[in-house]
């Protein structure tokens, strides 16, 4: 099972400015122009100009949920440019003119003594949680994963791929969409809405191999729920 997986930089870091004009953020006229500046790359732009018509994509949203009016700070992109290593096109996700407020809630609930003895990480497990923490040196070295996804559903094991629906633009469900297509495995359940408590949650699609694409609506890639929610 993987949620909100990048699993080929190329592919997901591509699929943000579809994802963005597919929204109706931005209007064709910019669509186009980014288009022939970056000629359809997006994820490692090699052009002043391609750089700078995507810096216009990202201004003023809220990446983990375009709906809502919290932002992420020039601090978090310091730890990503210092920490992660990753194509252009990730690190300047979360660079916006006003404040982001969401990891000083959700570092406050994670680390309340009730829900770590909840979710059993008490601090014999794990210190402190720290949503972007500077601790820890991410290198995205590995490459592809669609290889080792076909791989492994070639030999029988069961897979499940979710991702969020409309609202998370951070890893937005089109590059999942389009990575699926690369293995090439026949579709046996068409795409169709799947429902909880009679409401449409989400949509889902089935290959062959036993691999099954779902989406959930309003997922977020991190987002400060109250404790109720989870």
């Amino acid at each position: 099972m993987v949620g909100n997986g990048v699993t080929d930089e190329q592919i997901d870091g591509n699929a943000l400015v579809p994802f963005v004009h597919g929204m109706r953020l931005i209007p064709d006229e910019l669509f186009e122009e980014v288009n022939r500046e970056c000629n359809g790359n997006f994820y490692d732009p090699t052009s002043d100009n391609c750089s700078s018509e995507l810096s216009k994509l990202f201004d003023e949203i809220n990446i983990y949920n375009i709906l809502e009016p919290c932002y992420h700070g020039t601090e978090a992109e310091k730890i990503i440019e210092s920490y992660i290593r990753m194509p252009s096109s990730f690190q300047k996700l979360g660079k916006t003119k006003r404040p982001f407020h969401d990891d000083e809630v959700a570092n406050t609930w994670l680390n309340n003594e009730a829900v770590r003895t909840t979710i059993h990480t008490g601090f014999y497990v794990v210190s402190s949680w720290d949503l972007c923490t500077d601790r820890i040196y991410f290198d995205h070295d590995a490459g592809s994963m669609t290889e080792y996804h076909k791989n492994l559903t070639s030999k029988g094991y069961r897979a499940l791929i979710f991702s969020n629906d409309d609202h998370d633009m951070c890893v937005p469900y089109t590059g999942s969409q389009v990575w699926m297509k690369y293995v090439r495995y026949k579709i046996v359940d068409e795409w169709r809405p799947w429902s909880s408590n009679g409401q449409v949650a989400g949509y889902t699609q089935g290959y062959d191999k036993n691999l099954t694409f779902l989406t959930i609506k309003v997922t977020l890639t991190i987002h400060s729920y109250g404790q109720d929610e989870l």
